[in-house]
């Protein structure tokens, strides 16, 4: 784990030094019908502020003890973790709000393929820190993301 962490951080450091590009860090909560899910994204932007990367998300584990001091765990439906690709294409970039549409594609529980359309809005809180709110779509069922974005 912590020889994959290094190489995550050496491949980050080198690409965002030999392309030049903008690039981003950003955590997320989702919340769909089937509970809610947290995660990590990195990505870079080109010249047309659109953006590309990777991400990953995660159900939290819900333990609970019952009576008898037995403990029990919970995990939202199947879907345990997603991870894949991004890529956010901007609508509407203003001073202070920016609207746009992202497109998360990638595996569920690594065996299961899914594409999930997000409308994103984005509200600059500083130069290089915002907030995300998005309302989106995944397995026919409505999702609603929320997030802060850290441009480096």
């Amino acid at each position: 784990m912590k020889t994959s962490v290094i190489l995550f951080a050496l491949f980050v450091v080198a690409s965002w030094n030999v392309l030049g590009q903008n690039m981003s860090v950003s955590n997320n909560i989702e919340i769909t019908t089937g509970g809610a899910k947290y995660g990590v994204s990195v990505g870079w932007s080109d010249r047309w502020n659109i953006e590309y990367g990777m991400f990953h998300m995660q159900a939290p584990q819900n333990s609970f003890e019952n009576a008898e001091g037995v403990q029990y765990h919970q995990e939202s439906l199947n879907e345990h973790n997603f991870s894949g690709l991004y890529f956010s294409y901007p609508l509407r970039k203003g001073e202070y709000v920016d609207f746009g549409l992202m497109v998360r594609t990638g595996l569920v529980n690594t065996r299961d393929f899914k594409i999930t359309p997000t409308m994103m809005g984005q509200l600059h809180l500083t130069k290089r820190i915002n907030l995300n709110v998005g309302l989106g779509f995944r397995a026919l069922s409505p999702t609603v993301n929320t997030g802060l974005n850290i441009n480096i």
